[in-house]
């Protein structure tokens, strides 16, 4: 879409757009009750309303890219909304419109799972290597990237979303905003030689998270480390460091794939059937080599 065909909600009072009313248009967490539309303009009258539907769409998960909280309701914004109407089964308008009603909505709504890839999540602006074009659909697709999660969940963590050092559970940590998790890391590390701990379903330290929220464009400060933000960050990082993608569209094997996965997650094995952290702290494999393959060849079965 051209950024010629969005048009922003023409009002006749200046602060028809911004429900607060003047005395509450600094407070970002003041409720957003009138439509929104995409722009560019981006009208500053409207900066604060856009700024908390950009706030909640981060909190459900649906990332706004790398330019993050802005209030600006630009093609990042408008692809977060689309990515969350989906989810919600909104299909009367498309993502570039906000209604008061689906407002309301956005507002009381809970985080699903899984949520649906928005396309900002490698938007870097920066590095091409992070400017991700949005994930496929498809229900294969997104069914055999669940069936990957769920292989490296298990593996590294027994398949909990709140695990710390690859055996305790804490479920504080998913009530945790992601900046929370950071500040605890350090202190919760329990190996020698590790610099912090290894938290949650896909084991990140503190440095690794730290680099991939980044990457993202996750506000660290609002952004919960629920599971949903947890798969959305391992998706992004089998996307950019072990080439999701090529394995989805057959370019590399399966044991290419299973190669790549290791050189992030020590718990699956390389082609020697070790981890290739063995040694690092209390890095060990989780799996066979082999099987792991053959899980993963199931897995691609099930692509069209």
């Amino acid at each position: 879409m051209r950024y010629s065909d969005f048009k922003m909600v023409e009002a006749a009072d200046p602060d028809a757009n911004d429900p607060r009313g003047r005395d509450q248009r600094d407070d970002p967490n003041a409720p957003v009750d009138a439509g929104l539309k995409a722009g560019p303009p981006y009208p500053q009258d409207q900066v604060v309303a856009v700024k908390a539907l950009q706030t909640r769409l981060e909190k459900l998960g649906y990332s706004v890219g790398s330019t993050g909280i802005d209030g600006k309701y630009g093609p990042r914004t408008a692809r977060a909304v689309a990515a969350f109407k989906k989810d919600n089964n909104i299909t009367a308008t498309a993502g570039s419109t906000v209604t008061p009603q689906e407002l309301t909505v956005l507002k009381t709504a809970k985080s699903v799972k899984s949520p649906t890839p928005t396309g900002n999540e490698g938007a870097g602006g920066g590095s091409s290597s992070y400017d991700l074009p949005p994930l496929s659909d498809r229900d294969d697709i997104q069914g055999a990237v669940n069936a990957v999660l769920e292989l490296i969940r298990r593996v590294e963590a027994r398949g909990h979303y709140d695990i710390r050092n690859g055996s305790s559970r804490n479920p504080a940590i998913l009530s945790m905003t992601v900046a929370e998790v950071q500040q605890h890391q350090r202190t919760w590390r329990s190996w020698p030689g590790s610099a912090s701990a290894a938290i949650g379903a896909y084991q990140y330290t503190q440095d690794t998270l730290t680099s991939y929220i980044k990457k993202m464009g996750v506000n660290a400060n609002t952004q919960k480390f629920d599971p949903a933000f947890q798969d959305r960050l391992a998706i992004f990082d089998m996307r950019d460091r072990s080439k999701l993608d090529s394995w989805l569209n057959g370019s590399i094997s399966d044991e290419k794939f299973v190669n790549e996965l290791s050189q992030v997650w020590a718990a699956i094995p390389n082609d020697t059937n070790q981890s290739a952290y063995r040694g690092v702290a209390n890095n060990r494999k989780g799996i066979n080599y082999t099987a792991a393959v053959n899980i993963v060849r199931t897995i691609r079965t099930g692509i069209a």
